[in-house]
């Protein structure tokens, strides 16, 4: 059932997307941009999707990483990592970060609420990294002063979640202790909130004692997210510095911050004809760009999506038969 607030962000989203798509559709020529899209190269497509794929992979694995839990369920972060990712493409309110939660829950018999502040807080290094890459490029980017904002809300991010991450490292013994001399009498704000730190903190301490690897994995996932992007730039016959795939990554992620519709259409759009319109890169190249992309990550997550729900299915029934 779709509460207030959804309902909501869903009149948002619909509004948001429907005044992006009736402005771009009325400045495209769909004859050119069909002719853009009939001549680009399969093969870098191909590349495109399976960096998505090493992408979830990546994710997958970082979000089991955090969660210190045993090898042998590796498996399990994955196939929920992939459904949960169809599920955010095709539902909106990014119900797939639930479904991904839920999955985890229920084959691998986990506390719900401990999963959901796990799924929080590695949903947040995304923020880290996104927020991290814009920090390396501000040097060589030239903004349209509209876009100067990008720059300092993703500097301020970049402040805050390092801030926070070397407060809970430095001071996690005070804090635990400040925390616990509180009874769980309080709102359910405030022991959502007090959960959070707690979980938190036993993350920082789980990434203190490996911070290398950690950063590889970080690394890893802001490289498969570009690569993506740049193979579909490939694709096109595209010849455009490097720094136009991070600042497209970063436009595209904050972005996606704004309520949408399922599928983010109309995101994909205008990311790309801002983005790409500062390499003077013409809309219709833009759009063509922007369908493309929106393409091969709906053929992705769907394929990948729907082939681990097939394999899930069975345990899901026989969860359900036992509980």
């Amino acid at each position: 059932m779709i509460n207030k607030k959804n309902l909501i962000s869903l009149i948002i989203a619909i509004v948001l997307t429907s005044i992006i798509l009736s402005i771009i559709l009325n400045i495209i020529d769909w004859s050119e941009t069909w002719e853009i899209i009939k001549a680009v190269s399969f093969e870098h497509l191909i590349f495109g999707c399976l960096s998505i794929l090493a992408s979830i992979l990546v994710r997958s694995f970082r979000w089991w990483k955090i969660s210190a839990y045993p090898k042998n369920e590796l498996h399990l972060f994955i196939k929920a990592a992939f459904i949960g990712y169809m599920g955010n493409f095709l539902i909106p309110f990014r119900a797939g970060e639930l479904i991904r939660i839920w999955v985890v829950y229920k084959l691998g018999k986990k506390n719900a609420i401990k999963i959901t502040l796990l799924s929080i807080t590695d949903r947040a290094t995304d923020f880290l990294i996104i927020s991290s890459v814009m920090v390396l490029i501000i040097p060589f980017v030239e903004l349209p002063e509209k876009l100067e904002p990008i720059k300092f809300f993703s500097i301020i991010v970049f402040i805050i979640l390092i801030s926070a991450t070397t407060i809970g490292f430095l001071y996690k013994n005070s804090l635990r202790i400040y925390l616990n001399s509180y009874s769980n009498d309080g709102g359910k704000i405030f022991r959502f909130l007090k959960k959070l730190i707690l979980n938190s903190i036993e993350i920082i301490e789980t990434l203190s004692k490996a911070p290398i690897s950690f950063l590889f994995i970080f690394f890893l996932v802001a490289l498969f997210d570009m690569l993506s992007i740049w193979f579909v730039m490939l694709s096109l016959g595209w010849e455009l510095p490097l720094i136009s795939v991070a600042l497209y990554l970063v436009i595209m992620s904050f972005a996606s911050i704004l309520p949408a519709t399922p599928g983010y259409i109309g995101l994909y759009q205008i990311s790309a004809i801002v983005t790409f319109g500062l390499y003077n890169i013409g809309v219709n190249e833009a759009f063509a760009y922007s369908i493309l992309l929106q393409g091969i990550t709906a053929f992705s997550y769907l394929t990948f999506g729907s082939f681990t729900l097939l394999l899930i299915t069975p345990s899901i029934i026989k969860s359900y038969r036992n509980s």
